[in-house]
């Protein structure tokens, strides 16, 4: 995606699957660090976003799951039935993770928290 920034000092995991866990070193990385907490952003919702929250929940760490940061596309049903709008689409993806793989939240809520991750008391 050539609208990126890259910095020098920027980790790119270059994926060749849906699940960001199948094709790349992550979970070697995020155990490295002794990540316990994933939070979840990016293209498409109930693609490649749903089943990275999916094995992040398998394997053992808490995910946020961000909604609005994330993107889908209209689906044609595959039998010529009527298709699934981006919102239905979303809606599904949070039933389907929310309380099972992950907290569905919001950007703001995930900005609230980062005092807290980052051992800075909260005024």
């Amino acid at each position: 995606m050539d609208f990126l920034n890259v910095h020098p000092d920027d980790v790119v995991l270059h994926k060749t699957t849906r699940s960001c866990f199948t094709s790349t070193d992550l979970q070697r990385r995020l155990n490295a660090l002794g990540a316990p907490r994933l939070v979840i952003t990016g293209i498409q919702t109930e693609q490649c976003c749903e089943t990275t929250t999916r094995d992040g929940g398998d394997l053992g760490y808490e995910v946020d799951f961000v909604t609005e940061a994330t993107l889908t596309f209209p689906i044609q049903h595959w039998a010529g039935g009527p298709e699934l709008t981006p919102e239905a689409i979303t809606e599904r993806t949070e039933y389907a993770l929310a309380r099972r793989f992950a907290r569905i939240r919001t950007v703001n809520d995930v900005v609230a928290d980062l005092p807290a991750i980052n051992g800075i008391p909260s005024l």
